[in-house]
């Protein structure tokens, strides 16, 4: 299975480390969930949880050279932390927004944003405090 894919599927809680995603998602989705192509297999599962927007539907492919739609999918999720610490918020408070109940979920989400300079902390100096919040750079 893609890594990306896995990796996306285990932050959501649809798998677990186990290796068996792929049954879940056929229990909660059915088999109409997965599109089987010549050099793809598309999962199209509905992301209630991350209230990306009325009837949104994340789309995956697990390709034979890999996949860019599961960037994109992080793309959209980093927007939305972009969106919400426009004023600063805190990791536990962008976890709590996105759905997770622990912070570490929402902290891969952090990580890329701070070294893109899209956010930034508001204690630099200190990046492991319990005060940290994160601001969104104009």
């Amino acid at each position: 299975m893609n890594k990306k894919l896995s990796e996306i599927l285990l932050q959501l809680h649809i798998s677990e480390k186990s290796g068996r995603g792929v049954p879940r998602i056929v229990k909660e989705y059915g088999q109409e969930a997965f599109e089987f192509r010549d050099n793809a297999i598309v999962v199209t599962i509905p992301f209630k949880r991350l209230d990306l927007g009325a009837d949104t539907q994340v789309t995956t492919q697990v390709m034979t050279q890999g996949s860019a739609q599961g960037e994109k999918i992080e793309t959209s999720i980093e927007q939305k932390i972009m969106e919400f610490c426009k004023e600063p918020k805190s990791t536990k408070e962008i976890a709590a927004m996105l759905g997770y109940k622990e912070r570490k979920s929402a902290a891969r989400y952090i990580r890329p944003l701070l070294e893109k300079g899209r956010i930034a902390m508001t204690i630099p100096d200190k990046p492991n405090s319990q005060n940290q919040k994160y601001i969104t750079i104009k």
